[in-house]
């Protein structure tokens, strides 16, 4: 862990720049230089009592911080309830694997929502980031139920599902994909829903936040409790979750801005989509 841990971070201080040559979105770009030079102001709140009764705002930032929270979890289950002496009966190295191969799945995910989210742009002109999340967690929660179904668990004593180890193995996998399809998005659209009220960067610490706690709050479950009942929490949390979703408002205060300003709209990437 210490070695692959070290051998990542000289990569990202290699390759990657302090001040990256695409900034996140073309209102960043307008602003960057107030961004490397921050004043007193940037640090201040004037604006943040706007922002306190959007709903739409605290619902994405809750939501999907508790989403990542919970599936963080969830994941250092695996070892409990796929384990020897469960219906699974993996081994410790197949475990590992597992959640080597579930982090890939999901960072797939990322990569290949910016895809998708940049081409329906390019077709339709909108983002549609709300249609993508609760098609991308309502597919999760539909894979987690699965898995849920294949396991023992407090609701059920036995396996519902006679689905077999690989087919766990797989589904397991799969989830880390789905979820990382929508990751990108949440992360936009409150950025988007937040807009000027706060800053891009602020919004992701408030997902952040509600991560950590999320995530410290399942594991303050009793380990004999957590065993039996961590499938169900978060396939729960993904149907509570795609509910909320369809209660979101969809607006795009940073691209509507950008428009009236006369300026490109821009990809995931900070990569020029329109000539403005």
């Amino acid at each position: 862990v210490v070695f692959f841990g070290a051998v990542s971070a000289c990569l990202v201080l290699v390759f990657f720049r302090a001040v990256p040559e695409n900034s996140p979105s073309t209102l960043a770009e307008l602003h960057k230089q107030t961004q490397l030079e921050p004043t007193q102001e940037s640090f201040a709140w004037p604006h943040f009592g706007a922002v306190k009764s959007k709903y739409s705002f605290w619902t994405i930032c809750v939501m999907f911080g508790c989403i990542q929270g919970v599936n963080s979890a969830w994941q250092a289950t695996f070892q409990e309830t796929l384990g020897k002496g469960t219906s699974a009966n993996l081994t410790d190295s197949a475990i590992g694997w597992l959640g080597f191969f579930n982090q890939g799945a999901n960072s797939l995910g990322c990569l290949a929502s910016a895809t998708v989210t940049d081409g329906i742009f390019r077709a339709t002109g909108r983002r549609a980031y709300r249609a993508m999340l609760i098609t991308c967690f309502g597919l999760s929660a539909a894979v987690c139920w699965l898995f849920a179904l294949g396991l023992a668990s407090a609701a059920w004593s036995g396996p519902l599902l006679d689905l077999g180890s690989s087919a766990l193995v797989c589904i397991a996998v799969a989830s880390g994909f789905t979820v990382g399809l929508g990751s990108p998005c949440a992360f936009e659209l409150s950025a988007e829903l937040g807009y000027p009220a706060v800053s891009e960067g602020l919004a992701s610490t408030i997902i952040f936040c509600m991560w950590n706690a999320a995530c410290f709050a399942v594991l303050f479950v009793p380990p004999a409790a957590l065993k039996s009942s961590a499938n169900l929490i978060i396939s729960l949390t993904l149907t509570v979750m795609v509910v909320l979703c369809t209660t979101l408002r969809e607006k795009y205060h940073r691209q509507e801005a950008t428009a009236d300003m006369g300026l490109p709209a821009t990809s995931m990437a900070g990569v020029k989509l329109t000539d403005g």
